[in-house]
């Protein structure tokens, strides 16, 4: 079966309300996950601001709920400077998805979402609106599709990756010395 795609916010999706987890939003993130043999991608651009840091965390996290394949848009996109395109900071999560898509070879694929957006539209994307007041449940199952991204249309969709911040520079390199560092300990000790 073909690998797919199943692009995830966090907030209203897993949790509801934003507030706790649903035992029964995972169930059924892991039964999709398991049947369409697909892999999860977060798309909480607020939860992804740049850091490797938060990433590890969010996969430890999904490791802790028998989640083992999570995967990231990148959301380093500046929309400011897509003037074809009404809209703002949500832009920069679309744009990650068409990225993933295109880096991907367009895999089938599907976007879970307690709202709709209007990127989502603008880009005729393929999103299913979950209802956040009680986040992903089995009767979403009959009205979740994959579908093959429509390739003509995504291919022309421009977007500019955004500069980082030094602080970011910063704290990436920071975030490298210290892996490697812990990478050259774990090596020394297994030697030994």
């Amino acid at each position: 079966m073909t690998r797919r795609v199943i692009f995830l916010d966090m907030n209203g999706v897993i949790n509801n309300n934003k507030v706790e987890i649903c035992e029964e939003a995972i169930l059924v993130l892991k039964y999709l996950l398991n049947k369409y043999n697909a892999i999860p991608v977060l798309i909480s651009t607020n939860l992804l601001n740049g850091t490797e840091n938060i990433k590890k965390k969010l996969r430890d996290y999904f490791l802790k709920l028998g989640i083992d394949n999570l995967d990231f848009i990148d959301s380093n996109f500046d929309y400011r400077y897509e003037h074809n395109y009404r809209g703002g900071f949500y832009f920069a999560g679309a744009f990650g998805i068409i990225d993933y898509l295109k880096k991907n070879d367009y895999p089938w694929y599907v976007i879970l979402d307690d709202c709709f957006r209007e990127e989502y539209a603008c880009f005729k994307l393929n999103h299913y609106e979950v209802d956040g007041t009680m986040g992903l449940v089995k009767n979403d199952l009959k009205h979740i599709k994959f579908k093959k991204p429509k390739v003509k249309y995504i291919a022309k969709v421009k977007y500019h990756y955004r500069k980082l911040q030094d602080y970011e520079i910063v704290t990436n390199r920071l975030i490298d010395v210290v892996k490697r560092v812990r990478d050259k300990k774990r090596w020394e000790s297994e030697i030994k």
